[in-house]
């Protein structure tokens, strides 16, 4: 929905070499699109699929690909990265608003949780993490993969251990966070 919206131009261009890409994601997600998928021949067929290599693009964010990846997946450099995240934050933003304003409490505990991974770039498994202060996308992934995935494991984790995966000033921050 969001890359469907005219704040988010201009749209990342689909090439020729994405239309297989692009037919298997809509084919994957047709349950799921907000706007019927038009014929080839139609005006806004370009626009429609542009606004699918976009929204893949976002998703691709989300799932934690890298810089690197970004620019080679989807042509995005990482000042045009910035710049499209500001203003996802922002339709995020609008949109959570509206679902407040219409009651629609489902909708807006899914664009708020949508919203922080935009920001961060992260899967859903480390919103948590990401609510420490000195926890970002890589420090939340490690912390994650060395089995610390809440704050509860945060609590019980020793103090040595931490500080071997964060470093001894961070561990002490962190520790200090939970413990309060």
């Amino acid at each position: 929905m969001m890359s469907r919206c005219l704040e988010a131009r201009p749209l990342i261009s689909a090439k020729k070499k994405d239309m297989e890409y692009i037919d298997e994601v809509l084919a994957a997600n047709q349950d799921f699109l907000v706007d019927k998928i038009p014929n080839q021949w139609d005006i806004d067929y370009e626009s429609y699929i542009d606004s699918i290599k976009t929204a893949c693009f976002f998703t691709g964010w989300i799932e934690e690909y890298g810089e690197d990846r970004i620019l080679e997946t989807f042509g995005v450099t990482p000042g045009e990265l910035r710049a499209r995240l500001d203003t996802a934050d922002w339709l995020l933003y609008s949109m959570s608003e509206l679902a407040l304003l219409l009651g629609l409490m489902d909708k807006l505990k899914y664009v708020k949780k949508v919203r922080v991974r935009i920001e961060y770039g992260i899967k859903e498994e480390l919103l948590t993490l990401v609510k420490l202060k000195g926890v970002g996308r890589a420090r939340a992934r490690l912390l994650y993969n060395s089995g610390v995935r809440d704050l509860g494991d945060l609590k019980k984790i020793p103090l040595e251990s931490l500080a071997r995966i964060v470093g001894p000033k961070i561990a002490e921050d962190l520790k200090g966070q939970v413990e309060v």
